[in-house]
């Protein structure tokens, strides 16, 4: 991951196996086209490290994101599925093992 996708300003994931990352990372654009931090996603990212750092209603925020993870998670392995991670992160990495699951899943959720 980056930083940036830390707090939902920019970036994305690619998931596959290693040898579709690793032919992504030799044939890809990706680098030839990579930039720095644009002067806003620098400033969303600023302004929201002062609100968790500085500000009450920011770190109660942060304290009901880690109450709503640990929720869901609970709640995701109660229903039967497979799932990693740290209660506590808001990142929850959860198998499916059907490709007929991912549909359902995604439209349910």
């Amino acid at each position: 991951g980056t930083f940036t996708k830390s707090f939902g300003a920019a970036g994305g994931y690619i998931a596959g196996k290693r040898s579709l990352i690793n032919y992504l990372k030799q044939h890809g654009q990706g680098p030839v086209y990579a930039e720095a931090m644009s002067l806003p996603v620098l400033q969303q990212v600023q302004a929201s490290l002062k609100h968790i750092m500085f500000d009450e209603i920011g770190r109660k925020r942060i304290s009901q994101l880690c109450a709503n993870c640990q929720y869901f998670h609970r709640k995701l392995r109660e229903m039967g599925f497979v799932v990693y991670g740290s209660p506590d992160s808001p990142i929850i990495p959860l198998l499916l093992f059907s490709p007929a699951k991912i549909a359902s899943f995604s439209h349910e959720m």
